[in-house]
C-alpha cells in the first residue's frame, strides 16, 4: 500500500524557489517539497513522494520496470507544467507558466531488459533527476543520486507525454545489481524492498494480481 500519495513528480517546488531569500530559510510546499537555501547560491530540495510496502505497489505505480545504462548525460531546462483539469491546487498542480521551469540532469538510458512496459530492447529512453544550475543558483538534493553512465540499474519509471522519465521513487526505484540480487543506490533501512532479478521476470503476473 502507498503510504503517501500527495507527491506529483511534476509539482516539484513550482512557486516557491523565489519566496527563498538569502538567510538560511525553509519554506514547506503542502507535503511536496522542502526547499533550503542553506547557501546564497545554493537551494536545497527535499521531496516528499509514494512509498511502497511491496513489490507488487511499487511495480504497479511504475509504467516501465528496465535495466540498463547511462549512454550520455547532459543538464537541461525543463518546464514541467500541466495543463489544469480545473481550478483547485488537486487539480492543477502543474502550477502556473512560467514559475515551473528547473534544472535536470538528462541521461540517455539504453535499454538490455524489458521487465514490464512498452519498450524495445535497445531503445535509449531519457530519464530527468532534479538538480543543476539556474539562474545563477545551484539546486541540490539529498534525496536524489545522478546515475552514471559507467554502471547498469534496474528502474522503476513514471513516463509524460512530453517530458523525459522520471523514477517512481527516488530511493526505491533505482537499483544496482549484485549476484542476481537488485541493491537500492540509496538504502533506506526502513522502506528496504527486498528484490531479484528473479523477482522481476513474474512482474507482470504480480501487477495483474494487483490491479485485479
Amino acid at each position: 500500500m502507498k503510504k503517501l500519495i500527495s507527491f506529483s513528480y511534476l509539482a516539484v517546488c513550482l512557486l516557491y524557489v523565489t519566496a527563498c531569500n538569502e538567510n538560511s530559510t525553509q519554506l514547506s510546499s503542502n507535503n511536496n517539497a522542502d526547499i533550503e537555501q542553506v547557501k546564497q547560491d545554493q537551494i536545497s530540495v527535499s521531496f516528499d513522494y509514494p512509498i511502497f510496502d511491496t513489490l507488487g505497489d511499487l511495480a504497479t505505480g511504475a509504467d516501465f520496470i528496465l535495466k540498463g545504462s547511462v549512454e550520455s548525460s547532459s543538464e537541461k531546462l525543463i518546464d514541467i507544467y500541466l495543463d489544469p483539469e480545473g481550478d483547485t491546487e488537486e487539480e492543477n498542480p502543474g502550477g502556473d507558466p512560467g514559475d515551473t521551469i528547473f534544472p535536470y540532469l538528462v541521461s540517455d538510458f539504453k535499454v538490455t531488459e524489458v521487465y514490464y512496459g512498452d519498450v524495445e530492447v535497445g531503445e535509449i529512453l531519457p530519464i530527468k533527476q532534479f538538480g543543476g544550475e539556474m539562474d545563477g543558483m545551484n539546486f541540490v538534493s539529498e534525496d536524489i543520486v545522478f546515475l552514471n553512465e559507467d554502471e547498469e540499474y534496474v528502474v522503476f519509471l513514471s513516463t509524460f507525454d512530453d517530458s523525459p522519465a522520471v523514477l517512481t521513487n527516488y530511493t526505491q526505484g533505482l537499483y544496482e545489481i549484485n549476484n542476481e540480487v537488485l541493491i537500492p543506490v540509496i538504502d533506506e533501512e526502513e522502506i528496504k524492498l527486498e528484490i531479484s532479478l528473479y523477482d522481476l521476470e513474474s512482474v507482470d503476473e504480480i501487477i495483474e494480481e494487483y490491479k485485479n
